[in-house]
């Protein structure tokens, strides 16, 4: 005979809670317009931003403004414009009902409580954010346009019917769904980013919204993309034939191997692109 305990803790914030506020703040910063940044140095100015998960807010405008093209750096000093964030409310708050039979309170000699019956209850909690953005010449200080002001709310709802639940509902049941499975590989997004062909097929595919590299003190022109070593499939790793699924393009294009994750492209020779680096080019036929 023998006993065991388990001991459970719970963090101070609860997951769903967290979920709510950054999935508020992403939907803020996705309705802004990042793409007049792009081939600008900028910097984020976070000053006046005194909120929950401030850090998270600053993280998700970087990264907007890095996929619009921008390069964000780290002061004032080195920046053509300058971003400054602020928030109105980054917070959460819920709302709580149910379909029944309240508990009642009995009047007498002594106290008597009805239990409370519920046949159908709904707790729903909110994530609020309100977000101020506002862009500004570095040199003059001048603003470049009108201030953003974005409110946005995120939700998630679970439902009880006769004490069987939760039943959920809201703009989180996607991500909860999602955050069940067991992932098997990495996002496509991050493979893109990390292996070396697929760095070239981005870098190509997007190159027409590169800016022009600036010259350097000798007046040479340096690229803002770093030299980086052109990707070579590993030994094992053999193409298939064109019969067994080896895509082909004719004319001036690149061919690529077959990949299922990441289906072939046609993409412009790079005598077209002299803005990109040649070694971001592998096997050019």
């Amino acid at each position: 005979m023998g006993c065991s305990t388990t001991r459970l803790t719970d963090t101070s914030r609860t997951g769903i809670e967290q979920l709510l506020i950054s999935t508020s703040v992403d939907r803020c910063l996705d309705k802004v317009d990042f793409s007049a940044f792009g081939g600008w140095a900028v910097y984020v100015d976070d000053r006046y931003l005194d909120c929950v998960d401030r850090k998270y807010v600053v993280a998700s405008l970087r990264r907007h403004l890095l996929a619009a093209g921008a390069r964000v750096v780290e002061k004032a000093e080195e920046a053509d414009i300058i971003v400054e964030v602020s928030s109105g409310a980054v917070g959460t708050d819920r709302s709580e009902g149910f379909l029944g039979i309240p508990a009642v309170d009995l009047p007498g000699p002594m106290p008597i409580r009805t239990p409370e019956v519920k046949l159908i209850s709904q707790t729903t909690q909110f994530g609020t954010a309100k977000i101020s953005l506002i862009a500004y010449d570095a040199k003059n200080r001048q603003a470049l346009g009108n201030s953003a002001l974005i409110s946005c709310r995120a939700y998630n709802t679970n439902w009880f019917i006769l004490g069987v639940g939760p039943f959920n509902s809201g703009t989180l049941r996607k991500d909860l769904l999602v955050a069940r499975e067991a992932a098997s590989h990495p996002p496509k997004e991050l493979v893109s980013l990390i292996d070396g062909e697929k760095i070239s097929r981005v870098a190509l595919r997007n190159s027409s919204t590169l800016p022009n590299p600036p010259a350097d003190s000798q007046g040479q022109e340096s690229s803002a993309i770093p030299a980086a070593t052109p990707w070579v499939p590993p030994p094992e790793a053999s193409h298939p034939s064109e019969e067994a699924g080896r895509h082909e393009h004719h004319g001036p294009t690149i061919t690529w191997p077959f990949d299922p994750n990441f289906p072939p492209i046609t993409i412009p020779r790079p005598d077209f692109l002299p803005e990109l680096p040649r070694s971001f080019i592998p096997n050019i036929p």
